[in-house]
């Protein structure tokens, strides 16, 4: 009985917070590793910081096979018509799946991964975004190339960022920007 109670509560704030919340996929690269992986991340907005939950997959094809799930923080920074500028803290675990094929030492399975970077994206209903981030545990960046779903967007007009950062734009006040 809890559980169903937990859950009518978590959808009903869902439903009632949607266009603060979006959901996303992107393709990932990481040039030290020459790996190309998944990304599915859910996005809650908070004035113009994102609490952004993910997680990412690098298949076995790749010579690194592993994963990440972790958590991100976005802060907006620059508006520029359409686009909006933010930097990246992301703190996760991260599961080394092939370790053993490695020749790094005291190379694990379960390790923990700090990444920080920038990202671009546009202010549309469904919109594109391109992060870059770097890894301070491993010392490689990865790029991220995507697009997220704005819930409860009634429009797929633009309005320009300036607009929706100030609240004079009622089109799509959640993803902002």
């Amino acid at each position: 009985m809890k559980y169903l109670l937990t859950l009518i509560i978590t959808f009903r704030y869902v439903i009632q917070y949607a266009q603060n919340n979006a959901i996303g996929i992107a393709a990932v690269f990481n040039p030290q590793t020459e790996s190309f992986g998944a990304n599915f991340r859910f996005s809650y907005k908070i004035n113009s910081l994102c609490i952004v939950p993910q997680v990412t997959y690098y298949p076995s094809f790749n010579k690194i096979h592993e994963y990440y799930i972790g958590i991100s923080f976005q802060r907006d920074m620059v508006f520029y018509k359409t686009l909006t500028l933010y930097v990246v803290i992301h703190g996760g675990y991260n599961g080394w799946i092939n370790y053993k094929n490695s020749a790094v030492k005291n190379a694990k399975y379960s390790n923990w991964n700090l990444e920080g970077g920038t990202g671009l994206k546009t202010t549309h209903c469904i919109f594109p975004f391109i992060e870059y981030r770097y890894n301070i545990k491993w010392k490689e960046t990865n790029f991220n190339l995507g697009f997220m779903y704005k819930f409860g967007c009634k429009s797929g007009k633009t309005k320009s960022a300036k607009n929706y950062k100030y609240g004079k734009s009622k089109t799509c006040p959640a993803y902002d920007f």
